[in-house]
């Protein structure tokens, strides 16, 4: 009788918790059911390391929630193009909050070799502009935000200016 009582609770606990993790795990992902799509845009460039082999560049890609729910991007995997070549493809997996209703950033760093940004300097101190475009998905939790963004880099008064396409 013992054994059977014992067998009955432990049952019934488990029951009892599969039923409350299910429903705190819809009620969770139900927030993401009418999620908007959160808006990005190109913010900063930076180089942040330059060695013998190339340099390392660091893209700030700003990320605009419009959630009255604040979003943890898990990883991102991206690609840049400089002038239409395809520079490398990275991700990241440190995790970065952006608050409900609000604007933050998510760095991205980006290591080229010489040979290609010479290519891409070339042709962009002839034309005095080039063309970028930063692709990937960000995961916020299971759920992808894929992003493309394109623009142009152009020399101003002596700076380098970018701007959305």
């Amino acid at each position: 009788m013992l054994k059977h009582l014992f067998t009955f609770i432990l049952l019934t606990s488990s029951l009892t918790l599969s039923v409350a993790l299910t429903l705190t795990s819809c009620s969770s992902l139900d927030k993401y059911r009418h999620m908007k799509k959160p808006v990005t845009k190109l913010d900063t460039v930076e180089v942040k390391k330059v060695d013998g082999k190339g340099a390392q560049l660091v893209f700030s890609l700003e990320v605009e929630n419009p959630n009255d729910f604040a979003l943890k991007v898990d990883s991102v995997k991206y690609e840049v193009e400089l002038g239409g070549r395809k520079m490398s493809t990275e991700s990241i997996n440190t995790p970065t909050e952006v608050a409900a209703n609000s604007k933050g950033l998510v760095h991205l760093p980006l290591t080229v070799q010489f040979a290609d940004i010479f290519t891409s300097i070339g042709d962009f101190l002839r034309n005095e502009k080039t063309t970028y475009r930063l692709k990937g998905v960000a995961r916020v939790g299971i759920i992808p935000l894929p992003f493309d963004e394109t623009g142009e880099f152009k020399i101003t008064k002596g700076e380098v200016k970018h701007s959305k396409k």
